[in-house]
């Protein structure tokens, strides 16, 4: 039966595997290819989110797993994770701009379109934001490798190209020195 907690508990399994971004993209192909199936439990059991529409669903050493439902015309700011990233697109659309840093400055690399259903990997050193271009709501699943509170991670400021660290822990290492 789906639920958050059989969904949490398959992403901490696969995610501690030897091949976590594979074995959890295979756990949420089921979140894409079944949204008549995963909305009505997410639409009913995930009760709070942050002002963007992002809900914490689980954290520990192993997983982060949140659930977004964000606004048409949703924004992010400039972002890495410092750790892998699979994302489950099961309504609407993410568009990902993705940054190549030159001389410092992010600069824009490439644009993925990911359109219901669909997944996306992230690796630990990608530096991306997220758009949302359709006139419906995007919802997603998002499953990180590792605690996104202790992980070292940062945003950018593309006028000034200013990096702002993030998250952390001391001695952490940025995923672009690893």
């Amino acid at each position: 039966m789906a639920s958050l907690a059989s969904l949490v508990a398959a992403c901490r399994a696969a995610a501690a595997s030897a091949h976590p971004e594979e074995a959890v993209a295979a756990v949420l192909r089921d979140v894409t290819e079944a949204p008549g199936v995963w909305g009505p439990v997410f639409a009913r059991d995930v009760t709070t989110a942050d002002e963007r529409g992002v809900a914490l669903l689980h954290i520990d050493d192993v997983v982060t797993v949140m659930h977004v439902d964000l606004e048409p015309g949703f924004t992010s700011r400039v972002h890495d994770h410092g750790t892998w990233a699979v994302i489950s697109v099961y309504e609407g659309q993410e568009d990902n701009t993705f940054y190549e840093l030159r001389h410092d400055r992010p600069e824009v690399d490439r644009v993925v379109e990911v359109p219901a259903p669909g997944l996306i990997h992230m690796a630990a050193a990608d530096i991306h934001h997220i758009h949302n271009p359709s006139k419906v709501r995007l919802r997603a699943v998002h499953v990180y490798g590792g605690d996104l509170r202790t992980t070292l991670r940062a945003s950018w400021n593309l006028e000034t190209g200013v990096r702002t660290p993030e998250g952390g822990s001391e001695g952490a290492v940025p995923p672009d020195q690893r």
